[in-house]
């Protein structure tokens, strides 16, 4: 198996808790009595931003410090052109990097907008974890069994099994309206059954 840079491999996870980070903001800040809408807006943006820069991190390619969705998208369909349709997605998340963010904005965003925009987000997330490398063989069925018994909701956990201890985890729960959100219960691995090999620590 081809060596990974470790420096590598640390700063794409770290890219990656800060994504979850954003994920699991997104979600509680809707979870309260009075939905903080603009707050999620903006960490749903966050979200796809630092999963972009991870992505583009993972395969060593330099991108300027920007919030740009398109240009940060751009960069990581160079790298792989499956991402092309993910990416297209997503892009109208670039305007909750600063819209909201400060007194002025041209209208008030309700609380279905954020439930989208935080589904979009989930999506693209697992469409970057999907292609970043994966364990396998006997190491990838130890750790599918970890993950399972990790995501069982009638336990709860304050951190993961030492084999995928990242823990890029929630469930996605369809809306009335077709929005998706993240409920900080009955979690499930984005990271699919195995997880990508950057998850691990």
């Amino acid at each position: 198996m081809e060596q990974v840079d470790p420096i590598l491999l640390s700063n794409t996870r770290e890219w990656l808790r800060r994504t979850k980070e954003d994920l699991d903001a997104a979600a509680l800040v809707l979870t309260v009595s009075s939905p903080l809408v603009r707050t999620a807006l903006f960490h749903s943006q966050q979200a796809v931003e630092k999963a972009m820069k991870a992505f583009l991190t993972w395969h060593d390619a330099a991108f300027r410090e920007v919030h740009n969705l398109e240009e940060l998208g751009a960069s990581c369909i160079r790298l792989d052109s499956t991402l092309a349709s993910a990416v297209t997605r997503v892009t109208v998340l670039s305007k909750y990097a600063v819209r909201f963010r400060y007194p002025g904005a041209p209208y008030e965003p309700d609380v279905e907008e954020a439930q989208e925009s935080l589904g979009l987000a989930l999506e693209f997330v697992e469409a970057v974890l999907a292609r970043l490398p994966r364990a396998s063989g006997k190491e990838a069925g130890e750790r599918a069994s970890a993950s399972r018994a990790w995501a069982n909701p009638k336990r709860e956990h304050t951190s993961g099994p030492a084999s995928h201890n990242v823990g890029f985890r929630l469930s996605v729960r369809r809306g009335r309206a077709g929005g998706n959100y993240a409920r900080l219960r009955g979690w499930r691995s984005v990271c699919g059954s195995a997880g990508p090999a950057v998850c691990r620590s």
